[in-house]
């Protein structure tokens, strides 16, 4: 129901003449629309409460968080793996390789599976998440993305605008919804976690995560975490690429390509949305749980399904490197990643007590876009509005409404009373 206008406007109202009418609607129109726009446009930085020791080797695609253990998958033809990771040292606890002929790209769970999607291939594989071994597999058209489950369905993206629906038992497709923000479609989605009600999707090549309704498609806020990484460690790192989400905690876990740390962080928000708690979908009361990844390097002859848009050619870097691992299962493997990092670490454009970025520390953020490397080894533009205070930036239009109105009431009075007193000889009529 329409807020009624002030007192004084009312007042006012009684004695407009039909131009001032149409023109105080229009105004008063243009700062309601303003304002609802600028709900729609809230934006958020990750508070950071840990950082932990990251595989820079990592081709990160996906990102899992089951019984105290990270669930990676990693991508690149002929690197492509699903590992097992220690959450506190970094150190790869067993890992599979993916077939040669297989871009590894999202990875979610349901129950005790795990389920890692590929990019160009259309098959979704199934594994044993205590063994590894694989169980089972899916076919689908178009290119695999992201992927998380939500204890109800498996959603997918593919590069563009739409988040997939799908059986979690068939892999049939049930339905789609865009994303828009603000009227305006986003495409290029990629990593994916579920949350409640809510969806994170990593806008590929940014450093934005979008907290989506998965409902409507519609983005409740822009997470901007431009300044997790300093300008000298993204000069070796990629695009983030890799969520997970702690239900216990109600924090996330958020990293990337060849990223050198992984940040735990938290939010002033509710993770799930209104009611729900945050409850992730894979926890004992949802009955599954959810994630996935993106997609990068695709051989050179990748053409477009379904509409996605095809990644890049091959990777110079990983072309470059000539001990591609033997295909099979191995436990324990050692990677010097160190231990625990101390907070002494943490980027200083990072809040630590709830406020966000703020000062110097989020200026980093917005020099950083051109240290992500491309396959190519080139700069990859960032298209991210990199934030350098924690304030939100929606802003409320009313006030000024009112007050433009009250202005163009006042002038129209005033007017008024000028006309009438040039015809009265100065003196208005009773």
């Amino acid at each position: 129901m329409a807020k009624a206008l002030p007192h004084d406007v009312r007042r006012s109202a009684r004695r407009m003449t039909p131009g001032q009418v149409h023109a105080v609607a229009l105004v008063v129109g243009l700062g309601l629309a303003l304002s609802a726009a600028g709900a729609l446009a809230q934006t958020a930085t990750p508070r950071v409460e840990a950082v932990y020791p990251h595989d820079t080797a990592a081709f990160t695609e996906g990102l899992e968080l089951f019984e105290g253990k990270l669930y990676e998958s990693t991508g690149l033809n002929g690197k492509s793996t699903v590992r097992r990771v220690t959450l506190m040292t970094g150190a790869i606890e067993k890992s599979i390789n993916l077939d040669a002929s297989f871009f590894g790209e999202g990875l979610t769970r349901i129950d005790r599976t795990l389920i890692n999607l590929t990019y160009t291939t259309g098959v979704a594989i199934v594994f044993d998440v205590d063994t590894f071994a694989e169980l089972k597999r899916f076919t689908y058209t178009g290119q695999g993305w992201g992927l998380c489950y939500d204890g109800s369905d498996l959603i997918m993206s593919n590069g563009t605008d739409k988040l997939a629906f799908r059986d979690p038992t068939t892999f049939a497709l049930r339905r789609e919804v865009t994303v828009q923000r603000s009227g305006a479609s986003i495409d290029m989605l990629n990593e994916l976690e579920c949350v409640g009600s809510l969806v994170y999707v990593n806008e590929w090549k940014t450093d934005n995560i979008l907290r989506v309704d998965k409902a409507t498609g519609n983005v409740l806020t822009l997470i901007d975490a431009s300044a997790l990484l300093t300008a000298d460690e993204k000069r070796n790192a990629d695009v983030l690429n890799g969520i997970a989400y702690d239900e216990a905690k109600r924090r996330f876990y958020l990293t990337g390509k060849y990223w050198p740390k992984l940040f735990e962080v938290s939010f002033d928000f509710d993770p799930g949305a209104g009611g729900d708690g945050g409850v992730d979908a894979g926890s004992a009361d949802a009955g599954g749980r959810g994630d996935a990844a993106p997609p990068r390097d695709a051989p050179s002859d990748a053409t477009t399904l379904d509409g996605a848009t095809p990644r890049d050619a091959s990777s110079a870097r990983d072309a470059a490197d000539a001990s591609a691992r033997d295909s099979g299962s191995t436990d324990a493997i050692s990677v010097d990643v160190g231990g625990p990092i101390t907070d002494g670490s943490i980027p200083s454009g990072v809040g630590l007590d709830g406020g966000g970025t703020g000062g110097a520390g989020g200026a980093a953020g917005t020099e950083g876009g051109a240290g992500s490397m491309d396959p190519e080894g080139s700069p990859t533009p960032k298209s991210c509005a990199c934030r350098t205070g924690g304030a939100p930036a929606s802003v409320d239009w009313r006030p000024l409404t009112w007050w433009l109105a009250a202005a163009l009431l006042g002038r129209g009075r005033r007017a008024a009373r000028r006309s009438r007193g040039r015809l009265t000889g100065g003196h208005s009529p009773r």
